[in-house]
């Protein structure tokens, strides 16, 4: 006799640095300023607390994936110090389809840039050691600060931009976070973080 035996439960899966609370909120002013820009609702702004900067998209993680995922990562990532980065200027992301007009809104970053890109590898081989398929976009380390919504068009204009602040802050870890969909904004939810060096 043969059983079907379900799935293991899988969550949406991706690593990420999540920085303190301060630089979310210090974000958070800007986020406000530029969504009141957006007369007609035409982008989704991301929620101070839910601002991160990813470095790995995993897709459906199985449950029992993740564990020696966050092994792996702390192999990986035993090696590289905790660094500096700064917030730097508002940017976006264009897509030809829109004309000119932005994808992504997002605040870039400043300081140990190198650093953060030697993190970025190291974390992309460990879930790749462990048999897990990355996200091969190119890397560009920012914070999403909004994405437009499909179908309208938003432009990123940089008189009306509000200041950012260019406050530092030390990337301590990195946290495998799982991406809760649902109605209304993504709901992230921390599954195991990983201390550097």
């Amino acid at each position: 006799m043969t059983w079907d035996v379900p799935a293991p439960p899988s969550f949406r899966a991706f690593i990420a640095v999540v920085p303190p609370k301060s630089i979310r909120a210090e974000l958070g002013a800007p986020v406000r300023q530029l969504r009141n820009l957006d007369t007609k609702d035409d982008v989704r702004w991301v929620a101070p607390d839910a601002i991160h900067i990813t470095l790995a998209f995993l897709g459906q993680l199985e449950e029992d994936r993740a564990a020696p995922l966050l092994d792996a990562l702390e192999q990986a990532v035993a090696e590289v110090g905790p660094f500096e980065l700064s917030i730097g200027g508002l940017g976006a992301f264009g897509d030809r389809r829109r004309r000119g007009g932005a994808q992504v809104i997002w605040a870039g970053l400043e300081g140990d840039v190198d650093a953060l890109g030697e993190l970025h590898e190291r974390v992309v081989d460990a879930a790749q050691h462990v048999g897990l398929r990355v996200e091969s976009r190119g890397f560009q380390p920012h914070f999403t600060l909004g994405r437009v919504r499909r179908g309208r068009r938003w432009r990123l204009d940089v008189a009306d931009a509000p200041a950012i602040p260019s406050t530092r802050f030390r990337v301590p870890e990195v946290t495998l976070m799982e991406s809760r969909l649902g109605r209304g904004p993504a709901v992230y939810v921390e599954r195991g973080k990983v201390a550097l060096g």
